[in-house]
């Protein structure tokens, strides 16, 4: 955590200097920055599990999942507020979240089946710790609940936003004790990154004072000094859903400094971020085990290359498929 937050703060402090002139607004291609980039770091998160005696980042997952899951919220709560949405959207929403998960699945249990695993044993324990059959996609499956809390609160009529936000935190809040109370065993780790949801939404909320105070320079100082003080606190267990809380906010603010422009490269990696990040698992499926013995570098590299055949290919096939769903 420390030399990742150390390399943003590095990349944020140069662009500080060469660039400033943005209205500190958190807008769709800042978005499509974070989609092209963090899943990458979660896959190296769980390459780190196999090469530990090199090092040890595994922790860095649960906080880019985080900044996704502030990121879903903050999207549905600029529509919400642009009354883009409506209760009956639900079915739609969900389905868009969970299609993409049709191809890679299909093609996991192939390899299983090649690979002569028991792919129902397998099947059964990723469900057992809250996977949607591939592994790594319990963050889908927590994200269609808060989809669902979302989506109840936003068909309270004549809501306002501090009751908005404040249903959809005690009801994630009530969630998340269940959960460590049923699941401690199994799931505890889908709680870690559970208040970033509603934290989107009060950012949303407030955005214009948060602009606001990035209006000086010296008030990304304090940004970045914050930031750095997570890669400390992170290793303080019960303290891990307000450390990821806090990084997820800080990244997003951070993230504003920089103009962005229209990229095909940032388009591209954007577009097939979901996909990466859900067959990852099927990377490391295919890999032999020898692989864990080359050097760091080389297996990040391969992996990476890998995956992203991969995520395009099913990229290709699920939105062939969204236009067959579409055509009848």
């Amino acid at each position: 955590m420390i030399i990742i937050n150390l390399v943003i703060s590095v990349i944020v402090a140069v662009t500080l200097l060469l660039d400033y002139g943005n209205n500190k607004i958190f807008d769709v291609n800042h978005s499509k920055i974070l989609k092209a980039v963090l899943p990458y770091g979660v896959i190296l998160g769980h390459i780190s599990a196999y090469n530990s005696q090199h090092f040890n980042i595994a922790i860095i997952g649960s906080f880019i999942v985080g900044v996704f899951f502030f990121m879903s919220a903050y999207g549905l709560e600029f529509k919400r507020q642009n009354g883009l949405i409506k209760f009956k959207d639900i079915g739609s929403r969900l389905s868009k979240l969970l299609l993409p998960l049709l191809i890679p699945a299909l093609l996991y249990i192939c390899v299983l089946l090649f690979q002569d695993y028991n792919a129902w044993s397998v099947i059964l324990n990723n469900f057992y710790t809250y996977q949607f059959i591939l592994p790594f996609t319990w963050f889908i499956i927590i994200l269609s609940f808060f989809y669902i809390i979302f989506y109840i609160a936003l068909s309270i009529q004549d809501i306002s936003n501090k009751k908005f936000i404040c249903v959809v935190l005690i009801t994630i809040c009530v969630f998340s004790i269940v959960n460590f109370i049923l699941f401690r065993e199994t799931a505890a780790y889908t709680n870690f990154s559970s208040l970033c949801f509603p934290a989107g939404i009060f950012y949303k909320q407030h955005e214009d004072k948060i602009s606001n105070f990035l209006d000086q320079k010296y008030r990304y100082l304090i940004c970045l000094f914050f930031l750095m003080i997570t890669a400390f606190l992170s290793n303080i267990n019960y303290l891990l859903p307000i450390t990821i809380l806090l990084w997820s906010i800080l990244i997003v603010m951070m993230t504003t400094m920089i103009n962005v422009k229209g990229s095909i490269i940032i388009d591209y990696f954007s577009s097939i971020s979901y996909e990466v990040y859900i067959c990852q698992g099927i990377t490391f499926l295919l890999l032999p085990p020898r692989f864990d013995k080359l050097p760091c570098l080389l297996h990040i590299i391969c992996t990476f290359i890998i995956t992203i055949l991969i995520a395009t290919l099913c990229n290709y096939f699920t939105l062939s498929l969204k236009k067959l769903f579409k055509s009848k």
